[in-house]
């Protein structure tokens, strides 16, 4: 494979630095907010994000409206206004606005938001991850104030990643993550590749791009990698349920030079054939689109209504396909499973005749009731299901 050096626009170095505890964390974002930063902390997990949230609000020490939280689980209308929102604050022709704003998020931060923090904090995610969620800090040229540059240097200072993560071990044991990250243990399960995260940044205690790129990533992702003792078992599940991914990959993938063909691709494809069309050195990329959706885990579509005078309506108002799907948001059906108690939903006979009604599939829709003073959904905070207590 040729490698093809690629020039960067705006070469970048981003000091990183260590949190051990989300109480440093709260209390550094408490600091910096309350000196004008602006302050991105970015989550692996909802439950993780909404508990700094509700930190942030119990402390007491920070304006709630200058706290945002965003995360998947809010209906598409919500979501929409909290990512104009943080545009609007946080964006590239932000001034006076952004300054002491927060914003609490999930990885749905990374996808396509032109956000600007001043400071960024970071749960340990692998590498590649990082250099993703590093490109929302210092996003763009801004003098000392906060006004945007079009030219010059940034007046803000070296930025730094500060990342949260467990104490370094050289030989770390088996719940050397999940201790720390009990739910983001299951998102990120290759904790030996996290261990690897750490230990190349500790090492190198910059992220310079395009310079080390390459070798940041492949003291992660590279081959003959040592990896510790207590961390080998879940480097070999994970690279077992990617033997799997990629051997489904094989079974549901369309070879358009096999034609119309009643035997199996298999028997029809010679290992030429084959191998022109999906190459063995296939990336964790390859099952992040289409693929992923083959193998991911079920899901269940929920349209958020209200009870009119007995009318069923969208909760984002008006009326229409376009109203119910501004009131939309899926959710894993074992999140669903675990939560569903906590929330209030159509009877059995009423959901029949939505679904009749909208033409969905009863077995994957849900429609919920979000009353006044509903504890279980709140534009704010989003489905929380049994999450629903309150800080005081």
């Amino acid at each position: 494979m040729e490698s093809i050096p690629v020039l960067s626009n705006r070469p970048r170095n981003i000091d990183v630095s260590w949190l051990s505890s989300e109480k440093q964390c709260i209390e550094y974002i408490i600091e910096k907010a309350s000196s004008g930063k602006s302050v991105v902390w970015i989550r692996n997990t909802i439950d993780d994000a909404l508990r700094a949230f509700r930190s942030l609000l119990s402390s007491k020490k920070i304006d709630p409206e200058k706290i945002l939280l965003f995360h998947s689980r809010f209906a598409f209308s919500d979501r929409q206004r909290i990512e104009e929102q943080a545009v609007s604050e946080l964006g590239k022709r932000s001034s006076s606005e952004r300054a002491g704003k927060i914003v609490i998020a999930t990885q749905v931060i990374e996808q396509s938001l032109d956000i600007d923090a001043d400071e960024l904090i970071s749960d340990l995610a692998p590498i590649d991850l990082l250099v993703q969620r590093s490109g929302r800090l210092h996003r763009h040229n801004r003098d000392a104030s906060g006004r945007v540059k079009d030219t010059g240097a940034d007046e803000r200072g070296t930025p730094v990643l500060h990342i949260l993560a467990p104490r370094w071990a050289e030989s770390p044991q088996q719940d050397w993550y999940s201790a720390m990250f009990h739910a983001g243990a299951y998102v990120y399960p290759n904790h030996a590749r996290l261990w690897l995260t750490q230990k190349v940044l500790r090492e190198q205690g910059t992220i310079q791009l395009p310079d080390n790129a390459r070798l940041l990533i492949e003291s992660v992702y590279g081959n003959g990698l040592d990896i510790p003792s207590g961390l080998q078992d879940s480097a070999l599940e994970d690279r077992g349920k990617e033997y799997s991914a990629r051997s489904m990959a094989k079974n549901n993938l369309i070879v358009f030079s096999a034609g119309y063909s009643s035997v199996s691709f298999q028997e029809d494809l010679s290992s030429a054939d084959w191998n022109s069309g999906v190459s063995d050195d296939i990336d964790d990329s390859y099952f992040a689109g289409d693929v992923s959706t083959r193998l991911a885990s079920e899901s269940v579509n929920i349209w958020l209504a209200k009870n009119t005078n007995g009318k069923i309506i969208p909760y984002s108002g008006g009326d229409g396909p376009e109203a119910w799907e501004s009131s939309r948001l899926s959710v894993r059906r074992g999140w669903w499973e675990k939560n569903k108690n906590a929330c209030i939903g159509l009877s059995e006979d009423c959901l029949e005749d939505w679904c009749r009604e909208h033409k969905k599939n009863k077995d994957y829709s849900l429609v919920l009731l979000v009353e006044e003073n509903c504890d279980f959904y709140t534009d704010r905070e989003g489905l929380v299901g049994n999450n629903k207590k309150q800080e005081e």
